[in-house]
């Protein structure tokens, strides 16, 4: 029997996990647009369409698409990398819940999207070999 340790990051370190994780941020972050209303339609509009391509980028790249990983693995590298500067830079330490979540986040992204680009994460069916 597996130690659950070991089971959770394997989840973690799942291709779908990563790809999951990325969309439910960019939906979380359109539901809040809409909800709170903060941004012109015009934003929304952008957000809206941006969940819609990322979730077809998704889709590919679980599919072993090679240039939908590319492109995948690109945008998590990015955003993670903006995460994480975001997290340790701008956010003030008295923010003390979004500071750590910001900069995790980050670090999962950065991670994901190095993992896409891997070369072990090329492979054919790569979902067991995606871990560094």
């Amino acid at each position: 029997m597996e130690r659950p340790l070991n089971q959770i990051h394997k989840i973690l370190k799942s291709k779908g996990t990563i790809l999951l994780s990325f969309i439910v941020l960019k939906a979380y972050a359109l539901g809040y647009s809409l909800v709170y209303s903060l941004e012109s339609s015009r934003i929304i509009l952008i957000r809206t369409v941006g969940l819609v391509v990322f979730s077809i980028l998704a889709i590919l790249t679980y599919k072993n698409i090679k240039v939908a990983r590319w492109l995948m693995g690109l945008t998590l590298l990015i955003t993670g990398l903006g995460n994480l500067v975001l997290g340790i830079f701008v956010i003030s330490i008295s923010q003390y819940v979004f500071k750590p979540f910001t900069i995790t986040i980050g670090a999962y992204f950065m991670y994901g999207g190095w993992t896409l680009l891997s070369p072990q994460a090329q492979s054919v069916g790569g979902e067991e070999n995606l871990a560094v």
